[in-house]
């Protein structure tokens, strides 16, 4: 099982493990690893962060004992806004197959609220922006033009709400109404993968496990 948040996580650590600080608005904060990976793990969900904080405690600082808390929120939110762009640049340029999708979903699910919102708004806005144009359009032609990354935002908000409905549903079924209307419905991912409840607790169990292996080689 590929995850595609794990590989961001290791490259941004190992590259920061040379650099030993990161640039933010013309300063340069210096961090020790640990206090860095704690940083890091901001962009997971706060129940699978515990669980890794709690596993991971002696590799780990803690709150009290990190000098300049400010800052180090500072890069919290750094890695929370790198991550997001990193995030939404992946569902945007790369197809993947109906069970890639329902694997990349959970994936989603399994990241921080602030950090799933920013993705959401991004990729919402640009598809009611689409959803706009498929509207106003009198030629399917003009609109067999839409950039691939319409379809594949589509496909992506499919898997997520399949296991976890919100009020995204509406716009994506709209977008998928409209697709049908001008018979460009065949570039979305065909079927729903199935996806039970156990399925998706082994692949949280996974992503977890792995997660935790990554910072037990590396934060140290």
């Amino acid at each position: 099982m590929k995850i595609r948040s794990l590989e961001w996580m290791r490259n941004i650590l190992q590259t920061y493990k040379i650099q030993r600080g990161i640039p933010f608005e013309e300063r340069f904060l210096p961090f020790e690893i640990p206090v860095f990976s704690l940083a890091l793990l901001h962009i997971l969900d706060y129940s699978v962060f515990n669980r890794v904080r709690e596993n991971l405690c002696y590799k780990l600082p803690n709150l009290c004992e990190i000098p300049n808390l400010h800052q180090f929120y500072l890069l919290v939110d750094m890695l929370r806004d790198n991550f997001a762009i990193w995030f939404i640049d992946l569902v945007e340029r790369r197809d993947f197959s109906a069970e890639e999708y329902k694997l990349l979903a959970i994936e989603f699910l399994l990241l921080d609220e602030q950090v799933r919102k920013r993705i959401q708004i991004s990729l919402l806005k640009g598809l009611k922006e689409v959803i706009l144009g498929l509207k106003e359009s009198k030629e399917s032609e003009n609109s067999a033009r839409m950039e691939v990354r319409f379809f594949r935002v589509v496909n992506f908000f499919k898997s997520v709400e399949s296991l976890e409905p919100s009020k995204s549903r509406e716009i994506i079924e709209e977008a998928e109404e409209l697709l049908a209307y001008h018979d460009m419905n065949q570039q979305l991912t065909q079927g729903e993968y199935p996806f039970s409840q156990v399925d998706r607790d082994l692949v949280r169990e996974k992503f977890i496990e792995k997660v935790e292996m990554l910072f037990r080689h590396i934060a140290i």
